[in-house]
């Protein structure tokens, strides 16, 4: 089997990441203003600092703070959930770029895969998304779970292809169900 991988969809992940470290920054700085702050803190000078506290601004410090959190939580989402892939006869290899992880899992240790959806920003009702993306899950027989997305990756089909054709275990088609802050649960994963 010659070996095969996706590529990072630098069209997608880069904007989320200029836009979640943006965020960050302007939280921080923000949250600086309504001190008073200059980008030369002298710790020296906090007494002069916290003088200085404008009241108007009272809001710029939630503020602030709720768009650096958005900005982490872009953030996270994104080391959680892009993972690129290279399939060779040794088996399936997952990189996690931004949480720096490699695993190599041979084949004969994935139990079986699932194809699935993920889907973003539904509605209350948990009907309607904003967008929808192809996503495969591959079950490791220690427990341990990878989703693939096809909007994170070019190349995408041939994840599927390449399991078919090492003849792992199909188990269906799964829905997308996320718990608290975006935490998917897998429909097989105790099965």
């Amino acid at each position: 089997m010659k070996k095969e991988r996706t590529y990072s969809n630098i069209f997608w992940i880069l904007p989320q990441v200029v836009v979640s470290l943006g965020a960050i920054c302007l939280g921080t700085l923000m949250a600086y203003d309504a001190f008073g702050f200059d980008f030369y803190f002298q710790w020296d000078k906090l007494d002069e600092y916290v003088l200085n506290f404008h009241e108007d601004a009272i809001f710029l410090i939630p503020f602030g703070l709720c768009i650096k959190g958005y900005g982490l939580y872009i953030l996270w989402g994104l080391s959680i959930r892009w993972c690129n892939v290279v399939l060779n006869d040794n088996g399936f290899t997952f990189v996690k770029p931004l949480r720096a992880q490699r695993k190599t899992i041979p084949w004969n240790d994935i139990r079986g895969f699932s194809t699935s959806q993920m889907c973003q920003y539904r509605d209350i009702s948990g009907t309607d998304a904003l967008w929808c993306s192809d996503s495969i899950v591959i079950y490791e027989s220690g427990g341990e779970v990878i989703e693939v997305i096809d909007i994170h990756n070019f190349r995408f089909s041939i994840v599927e292809k390449t399991l078919r054709k090492q003849k792992v275990t199909y188990l269906g088609f799964e829905p997308h169900e996320e718990s608290f802050f975006g935490i998917r649960r897998y429909k097989f994963l105790n099965e």
